[in-house]
């Protein structure tokens, strides 16, 4: 092992801009990808791997995470306001449902940066007639939907770590800021169930900002969280068909049997892409498997290789799994054993060729 951190650290990483694009050595840092970047090493080679090139700095990070932050204020404000009219017996009139805090509360579209200040909104309740405003720090306890989806799945991210646990948690906050920040990075998109297992494995090894940048530059070439909020899921279900013709082709026995038992790709592939395996497999297993996954730099690239990683699994177990009804082998799926072959699961996965032509061909085929 000190033999492979001394090479990263004196000819890999020295030399990556320079010498990248050479095929010897664009080579070598394939093989040692493959064999699994040393955990002191991932800090400088994961960023560099991932690239920046949505150009997210530490400075658009501190304005975005603010932003949730003002936007949940906000939020929270509209529910207290809400609150106390109810209960108020002023002479005063309500706000009208088209004056400007409504429009900033309630219109998803609208920009933040340009829309009217929590000063502007406070000054705008206590003239409609209520006097007595509730504190920040008491509106803030009570989470939007958004915040409180995210609050819940902080506690389940990797349990057994106690790493993102509610009440001292040492990662908690930071998992909490990259997720609320993206929120706002990408409103169209928000927050899926899922993102916090991506931006957790980034945390394990990054410090929050570069973690968040990853974060980002990752979800930009993550298709399938986007699948998730497609109306119809039409797209997602020609990705499950996709699997099936892939499945076919390298695990047969496995399609084969799950084809018999009525074992739909939808029960147990869902979770895997969305976190890229990081909610299936033991933690050092994930980041091998990431190694490899960030070495690609393109998402094609990187999406063949995510199906070589979920097939190779699959082809790991194939023998147990031709054997299982159809209860066993969904839980087998849904909780892989913790002790896992790991040399010959990356031998499973490296027996599995999936080249662009074939894979081109496999997505005109389902359409997509």
């Amino acid at each position: 092992m000190e033999a492979r951190v001394r090479l990263w650290e004196n000819e890999l990483l020295p030399g990556w801009k320079a010498s990248r694009s050479k095929w010897g050595f664009e080579a070598r840092v394939e093989k040692e990808c493959f064999r699994g970047i040393p955990a002191v090493i991932r800090t400088k080679a994961w960023p560099l791997l991932i690239g920046n090139r949505l150009r997210i700095t530490s400075d658009l990070f501190e304005i975005l995470r603010a932003t949730a932050e003002e936007a949940r204020y906000v939020t929270e404000l509209q529910d207290g306001y809400d609150t106390m009219h109810s209960e108020s017996e002023s002479e005063h009139e309500c706000a009208s449902p088209n004056n400007n805090f409504d429009v900033y509360v309630q219109d998803e579209n609208a920009s933040l940066p340009n829309a009217p200040s929590v000063c502007f909104v406070q000054e705008q309740v206590i003239e409609n007639g209520n006097s007595e405003m509730p504190s920040r720090k008491k509106l803030l306890k009570r989470k939007t939907s958004l915040s409180s989806q995210i609050e819940i799945d902080l506690s389940r991210t990797f349990p057994k770590l106690a790493f993102f646990e509610e009440g001292g948690g040492p990662f908690r906050q930071s998992l909490q800021d990259i997720l609320e920040a993206y929120s706002q990075f990408r409103p169209q998109l928000g927050y899926v169930q899922g993102m916090s297992h991506v931006a957790a494995v980034l945390l394990l090894f990054l410090d929050r900002d570069p973690a968040f940048a990853g974060f980002c530059n990752i979800l930009h070439d993550h298709v399938f969280f986007g699948l998730i909020r497609e109306k119809q899921g039409v797209t997602l279900r020609k990705h499950l068909s996709l699997f099936q013709y892939l499945l076919k082709e390298h695990v047969p026995m496995v399609s084969t049997h799950f084809e018999e038992i009525s074992l739909l790709p939808e029960m147990y592939l869902i979770d895997w892409l969305l976190t890229i395996l990081s909610k299936a497999l033991p933690l050092d297993i994930v980041a091998r498997i990431w190694d490899c996954y960030l070495y690609y730099d393109r998402r094609e690239k990187r999406e063949r290789f995510l199906w070589r990683a979920i097939l190779g699994l699959l082809k790991l177990f194939s023998v147990q799994l031709k054997l299982l009804d159809f209860d066993s082998a969904l839980s087998l799926l849904r909780k892989i054993p913790e002790k896992l072959d790991t040399r010959q699961y990356f031998e499973c996965i490296q027996g599995i060729s999936i080249t662009h032509r074939r894979y081109t061909t496999l997505r005109a085929k389902v359409g997509l």
